[in-house]
């Protein structure tokens, strides 16, 4: 085997067949851990459904870079045939529910509103609305429980209600402790504005 034929191979494997078995084992005794002539050899055996397939396939193994690869490269068309029928599985479920979407009058759009919708009703609790600025600063405590969000504590910071924002951020900063540091940084800046703020109003 001249390097033109290996390169050849390696250019286009599904190529190899029996006739260059012996050449790749004479290969492989003087570069023994030469990967690519490894998988080679193993796609060759394989081709032919030689009786030591089996054997080199345990040796393949450590020279394949991964074992989906080395799958890929004797499988080929398994694996094409597989995704297509996963393709056409995909789209004829997507124009069934449409087909079914035409009889019954319901589109797509309608059924992204309703998941839309469902989701909202999930997070806002039954027969409470999502709590405005206006109702939590009205409250005037956090020990009613209003559905607090960085929204809230924003528009408190817009009309400079910088107490009501720093409680919001203290009961967030509870909430999510995962976030601790991001509150943290708020809270400090909250602060130093109540403290510019009344040292404003003290002059």
């Amino acid at each position: 085997m001249t390097i033109e034929d290996y390169l050849l191979l390696l250019e286009s494997p599904e190529s190899v067949d029996e006739s260059a078995i012996d050449d790749l084992k004479a290969m492989l005794r003087y570069a023994p851990y030469c990967s690519s002539a490894q998988v080679l050899l193993l796609k060759a055996l394989h081709r032919s459904h030689d009786t030591n397939y089996a054997s080199h396939l345990h040796r393949a193994v450590l020279y394949a870079h991964s074992n989906e690869q080395l799958y890929f490269l004797l499988h080929p068309k398994e694996i094409i045939r597989q995704a297509d029928s996963a393709y056409g599985d995909y789209f004829s479920f997507v124009k069934q529910l449409q087909e079914k979407a035409d009889e019954t009058g319901q589109s797509f759009h309608d059924l992204a509103l309703k998941f839309q919708q469902a989701r909202l009703a999930y997070i806002t609790p039954r027969g409470k609305k999502a709590a405005s600025v206006e109702t939590f600063s009205q409250a005037g405590s956090i020990d009613e429980k209003p559905i607090l969000t960085e929204e809230n504590a924003r528009q408190c910071i817009q009309k400079r209600d910088y107490r009501t924002a720093l409680e919001i951020l203290r009961a967030l900063n509870l909430h999510n402790p995962k976030k601790s540091s991001y509150f943290a940084d708020q809270i400090a800046f909250l602060e130093k504005a109540i403290a510019l703020q009344e040292e404003g109003h003290g002059r």
